[in-house]
């Protein structure tokens, strides 16, 4: 039987060093927390070949100053950086530009490292063969807090056509091998907080490694907390149909290379069908019927329909870090320093017709 996961173009690997990078805007208390619990982490195992990459997104509460409290007494290196253009797509770009360790996490400044997670981390990394992209548990950190955001499976799982995308891997706690940023690019940057689309910027990254052969991998052992602070319902439903929303529109820009994750669309306006019959609701602890997401999918595919007719934004778009762009990351990597400005300058003549190759797909044979 012919496998579902496309054959992967990587060879054995190693991992060593460790970039973790938070992208950060007006948490400053939720950002002190995550700090202590990343401290405590490296602690646990005299964990000491990290970096930390800090990109704050145009905060103006007190998060400048607990950045430079960390930095100043971090016994590790820490790489700051403002990026003032709103999105977390950009901010995490941004680090991307910056990071020289060969793994990197993504973790969101409202969560908590588990004291064993590296150990972990490092664990599932020793003998691959191949790179993998992984993602783990994320619990709540207050339990008055309402369950969103949350991934809680407790078996590992590799990521299928079959697979909704959407919420497999959080990007709060997500790793992705540096040679699979070589390979695949930056985030696309019409996507996630703060963006056209909303969210959804891992999930299009979790897409493209797939299409691109990388497998992609939940564990359920490395272990993030997460302070979301949604603590009513309309708060919560409204994270729930953002991220429908730019699932939507994620489902239509691949939808020539992958159409079957039209499927996960369909689904859900059978649920709202089935529902009127009596079936089950999309989300029973929030008591979000299927209506409501399969709206939001819809929303999202128009949305991205619109921009595509009108050109779209096309400086925003996906930023492939191929020719120019693949090299200076490299060297930057190498040399453990970039310059933000002089990156996002290289490949500018070129990033028009990149971008529109990535929105509306390759051509069919």
């Amino acid at each position: 039987m012919r496998s579902l996961m496309p054959q992967s173009p990587y060879g054995p690997v190693r991992h060593r060093r460790i970039s973790v990078i938070i992208c950060t805007r007006n948490r400053a208390d939720a950002l002190a927390q995550a700090f202590a619990a990343l401290r405590a982490a490296t602690d646990q195992r005299r964990e000491r070949d990290i970096e930390v990459v800090v990109v704050d997104n145009g905060s103006v509460d007190e998060t400048p100053a607990v950045i430079a409290r960390f930095a100043d007494a971090a016994p590790f290196r820490v790489v700051t950086v403002t990026e003032p253009r709103r999105g977390l797509a950009r901010a995490r770009n941004a680090a991307l530009q910056l990071a020289s360790g060969d793994l990197l996490v993504f973790v969101d400044d409202d969560c908590e490292l588990h004291p064993d997670f590296f150990r972990r981390l490092r664990r599932h990394y020793a003998n691959d063969r191949e790179p993998v992209v992984r993602g783990g548990r994320v619990e709540l950190a207050d339990e008055r807090d309402m369950p969103v955001t949350l991934k809680l499976s407790g078996k590992v799982e590799r990521l299928d056509r079959k697979t909704p995308p959407g919420g497999f891997i959080h990007g709060c706690n997500m790793t992705i091998p540096r040679e699979v940023v070589h390979d695949i690019g930056a985030f696309d940057e019409r996507f996630g907080a703060g963006a056209r689309f909303r969210s959804a910027e891992d999930t299009d990254y979790l897409v493209r490694s797939f299409l691109h052969g990388v497998p992609v991998e939940y564990v359920p052992d490395v272990v993030v907390r997460h302070r979301h602070g949604r603590r009513t319902r309309e708060a919560a439903i409204e994270a729930v149909v953002a991220y429908a929303f730019g699932n939507g529109a994620l489902y239509t820009k691949h939808l020539r290379r992958a159409p079957f994750l039209m499927n996960h669309v369909r689904w859900t306006l059978f649920g709202s069908v089935r529902e009127v019959g009596g079936g089950a609701p999309f989300d029973r602890a929030l008591r979000i019927p299927n209506r409501r997401i399969a709206v939001a999918n819809v929303r999202g595919i128009a949305a991205f329909v619109r921009a595509s007719m009108a050109g779209g934004d096309l400086d925003s778009g996906p930023r492939v870090l191929g020719g120019p762009w693949r090299r200076r990351l490299k060297r930057a990597w190498a040399s453990g320093t970039a310059s933000v400005n002089e990156s996002r300058a290289a490949g500018e003549a070129s990033l028009r017709r990149r971008a529109w190759r990535e929105l509306v797909g390759p051509r069919e044979a």
